[in-house]
């Protein structure tokens, strides 16, 4: 581990699951806390873990995570490393089939990651896919 990351987590023997959904969060706990909570409801029958990696928030990201979702792993990073190194951190730990990158400002609607999922299972030879995009309003995003 580096120096300039903590990662706090109850799976000292991390187990493979189905999904990994990896998140990077910049000083933006309100939209976070949305996105996390529509996750339950996102993977169907499939195994998840989610991962959040903190590019040194200085909101209360990090506390309310360690306080109100305990259970998800956290990479806290001493500095900003940027978008995508630190998503190369939380795909270096994840153990899932299929890895998702998600904004921390997303809802996932219902069964969405199953359905991606299952098209990923029928289409062995597809290496990515992704979702239709929606406001909050349900019309599309351009």
């Amino acid at each position: 581990m580096a120096e300039s990351e903590h990662i706090h987590s109850h799976n000292q023997f991390p187990i493979a699951v189905d999904i990994s959904i990896c998140i990077v969060t910049f000083n933006c706990s309100q939209f976070l806390v949305r996105c996390l909570k529509s996750l339950p409801f996102s993977t169907g029958s499939y195994t998840s873990e989610i991962i959040v990696v903190d590019n040194n928030s200085t909101d209360n990201t990090q506390y309310m995570m360690k306080k109100d979702f305990s259970h998800i792993q956290l990479i806290i990073n001493e500095t900003n490393i940027g978008f995508a190194a630190a998503n190369n951190k939380a795909i270096a730990i994840a153990s899932g089939k299929y890895i998702v990158i998600l904004n921390p400002d997303t809802l996932v609607s219902l069964d969405c990651l199953s359905i991606l999922a299952q098209f990923l299972d029928s289409h062995p030879n597809t290496g990515i896919c992704g979702p239709k995009v929606q406001n909050e309003n349900g019309t599309l995003q351009k």
